[in-house]
C-alpha cells in the first residue's frame, strides 16, 4: 500500500518512487497555531494555504462586522464560499443579492464578486481555494493584497445604490 500521497513508478525492475513526489505526513495544526488577523473592515484565519504545507488548497476563515465589506475582485481559480452566519450582499458587479446563512456560493474563475454585511449581525463565513496559493485582482485586472494583509482597504469602491433582489 503506499503511504503519504507518493507515487510510485517501474525503473530498472525496481518499484521507486518519482523524484517530483516527496512523502509527506498528515499535518495537525491547532488553534494556537492559527492565529486571526485583523485589518479594517475584516478578521481572517487561515487555516490552509502554502506557508502551512498545503500544495493545492486554501481555506479562509473570516468574520465581518456590520458596516465591513470584502471589496468587489476576482480570483484566477473557482472560490467557494459558505456563510455560516448572518446575512450578506453579493455584489457581482451588475447586481446585489441579499443572501442569509446558511448559503453557499460557487464562484467560477474570473468572476466578479464582493460582499458587504446585511444588517446589524456579524457575517462568520469560509472560503476555500483549489490553490494553495490564490490571487486576488481588482476589477482592473491590478494585484490586490490578501485579506489577511490588506491594511489600506478602508472605503468600499462600489457601494451599493441600487435595490437588491433578497433570498431566503
Amino acid at each position: 500500500m503506499q503511504r503519504c500521497g507518493s507515487k510510485l513508478g517501474y525503473q530498472r525492475g525496481l518499484w521507486v518512487a518519482h523524484e517530483r513526489w516527496e512523502c509527506k505526513r498528515m499535518i495537525v495544526l491547532k488553534e494556537e497555531q492559527l492565529p486571526w488577523s485583523v485589518v479594517p473592515r475584516i478578521t481572517t484565519r487561515v487555516h490552509a494555504q502554502a506557508a502551512l504545507g498545503t500544495r493545492q488548497t486554501t481555506l479562509w476563515e473570516q468574520r465581518i462586522e456590520p458596516g465591513g465589506f470584502i471589496p468587489i475582485h476576482y480570483h484566477d481559480t473557482e472560490e467557494v464560499i459558505t456563510v455560516l452566519e448572518g446575512a450578506i450582499t453579493l455584489n457581482d458587479g451588475e447586481s446585489h443579492r441579499t443572501l442569509h446563512a446558511p448559503a453557499t456560493l460557487l464562484i467560477p474563475a474570473n468572476e466578479l464578486h464582493g460582499i458587504e454585511v446585511y444588517g446589524n449581525d456579524q457575517v462568520h463565513l469560509v472560503a476555500a481555494f483549489p490553490t494553495a496559493t490564490p490571487r486576488i485582482f481588482d476589477v482592473n485586472g491590478n494585484t490586490r493584497p490578501l485579506p489577511q494583509n490588506d491594511l489600506e482597504t478602508t472605503r468600499n469602491e462600489l457601494e451599493k445604490d441600487e435595490p437588491h433582489d433578497e433570498e431566503k
